[in-house]
């Protein structure tokens, strides 16, 4: 594959970051942006086999006639998905903690 360079370089390294911060990336499109939806699946493809992951990519059209494209990793290394998991743990426990510690909501004795 030829090298990636300027405005396309610079939407690979922001889904590379974002799928390896985030494990998902979104852009939406105008709906008869046909050409951005392609090279924008065709990037999160490229990032996928960059990192030796498993990328889905999907496109959908919303509600206000604009295309939502989703590239999300459903497979990367066990290592990477371990600490995935892990900041998902944290998140979850974070939002509960502060949810509790709201004087309106306390937990069930």
């Amino acid at each position: 594959m030829p090298p990636l360079t300027g405005p396309d370089r610079l939407l690979f390294d922001q889904v590379t970051a974002s799928l390896r911060e985030a494990d998902h990336f979104e852009q939406i499109f105008e709906y008869d942006d046909l050409s951005g939806v392609d090279k924008l699946r065709s990037i999160g493809r490229r990032v996928g086999r960059e990192l030796g992951w498993k990328i889905r990519t999907f496109a959908s059209e919303l509600d206000t006639g604009r295309v939502r494209v989703l590239i999300v990793v459903e497979r990367s290394t066990p290592l990477r998905d371990q600490l995935m998991d892990t900041r998902r743990r944290k998140s979850i426990r974070g939002a509960m903690a502060e949810n509790w510690s709201d004087d309106d909501f306390r937990p069930a004795d």
